[in-house]
């Protein structure tokens, strides 16, 4: 019986600290992208916008009505 019971352990640590690793990984991770979210959506939006400026002036510039 004590044989079984400490081949159950020894099975049961590793996953004990598989979950605790992952736990903790998730909570940073968690954690960065709450404070990075909102950089990479203003980043995004700054991005989205230059290339609507560019097809703009690449437009303006194709019909000849370049205004700066």
């Amino acid at each position: 019986m004590a044989g079984i019971r400490q081949e159950v352990a020894r099975s049961v640590v590793p996953l004990v600290a598989l979950t605790v690793v992952t736990v903790l990984v998730t909570k940073a991770i968690g954690g960065w992208v709450a404070t990075i979210g909102p950089t990479v959506i203003v980043l995004g939006a700054g991005m989205l916008w230059g290339n609507v400026v560019r097809a703009r002036r690449q437009r303006d510039e194709e019909e000849g009505d370049v205004e700066y």
